[in-house]
């Protein structure tokens, strides 16, 4: 669905399945360069892709990666961010409304290879109650600050959800979410 205003009244325009493959769980990451890419599960929540979108932002252009349950790489919450010369992909378990610890993957390359860095929470933390929903940057006069956003569902009750938003630390290829 597409307007030319946020708030305005949106057109539909078309539905698809990324390469005709299924998906659920999705998010989008714009690079430094402006190309924007779809994240998602697919294959039954068995794996995860990124695909390329075309410069509309509207259709696929093509599936850049796709990683493997087996690998570790399965998930239903996703969020990208790309510093220090890495791209960072943090993923919530697959555990549908219940907290579970996210982890991440880093790579120089969207392509990959992709390698595993562990949670970004202490061990049993559960992610601070949640799970992850995007990264916001905050760009400063001297550096780029990501906040992770999670959600923390209320199943009983959405419409008292809230988001746990906390700054991400980087250090090389390392991501840690520390409680504040």
């Amino acid at each position: 669905a597409t307007c030319g205003t946020i708030g305005g009244n949106y057109t539909f325009q078309n539905h698809f399945r990324p390469m005709g493959i299924d998906s659920r769980d999705m998010n989008v990451y714009q690079d430094t360069d402006g190309t924007a890419y779809l994240l998602c599960t697919t294959l039954g929540n068995q794996n995860v892709s990124i695909f390329q979108l075309d410069p509309t932002y509207t259709s696929v252009v093509s599936e850049v990666f796709r990683g493997a349950a087996s690998n570790g790489m399965s998930c239903e919450g996703h969020a990208m961010i790309k510093t220090g010369g890495y791209y960072f992909w943090i993923m919530s378990l697959c555990s549908g409304w219940n907290f579970n610890d996210n982890h991440y993957f880093y790579a120089t390359s969207l392509a990959g290879p992709w390698t595993a860095g562990g949670n970004i929470v202490p061990t049993g933390s559960h992610t601070y109650e949640s799970q992850v929903g995007w990264a916001l940057p905050v760009t400063g006069s001297s550096q780029t600050t990501f906040v992770y956003m999670g959600d923390r569902w209320s199943v009983s009750n959405f419409s008292i959800t809230r988001m746990v938003m906390l700054p991400l630390q980087v250090s090389g290829a390392s991501l840690k979410l520390p409680w504040y």
